[in-house]
């Protein structure tokens, strides 16, 4: 695996735009924050299954999910930050 910046990882945020804050207007450096988290964990050994979950969870924390029940919770997961799944293509490309 490659060393990838903390500017590379934002720019696949923006273009994969996972909780669609772009799309509705925010400002480009929406997802700096989720960003930097990211890198600063990220190992040249993690497998992108690895990354996956590490990027899903910072979402999650970031946009307060975990604070309702668990069916309330996965139905907001899902409509705030997306699928589990979608998080596997911006893993590939991280």
């Amino acid at each position: 695996m490659r060393m990838i910046t903390k500017d590379q990882i934002e720019t696949i945020l923006i273009k994969h735009d996972p909780v669609k804050l772009i799309k509705i207007g925010a400002p480009p450096d929406e997802y700096n924050q989720e960003a930097e988290l990211i890198h600063q964990v990220l190992d040249p050994n993690m497998s992108v299954d690895v990354i996956q979950e590490i990027t899903f969870n910072i979402f999650a924390e970031q946009f307060g999910v975990g604070s309702r029940n668990a069916l309330d919770s996965a139905i907001f997961v899902v409509k705030l930050i997306g699928s589990y799944e979608q998080y596997h293509i911006i893993a590939q490309e991280i």
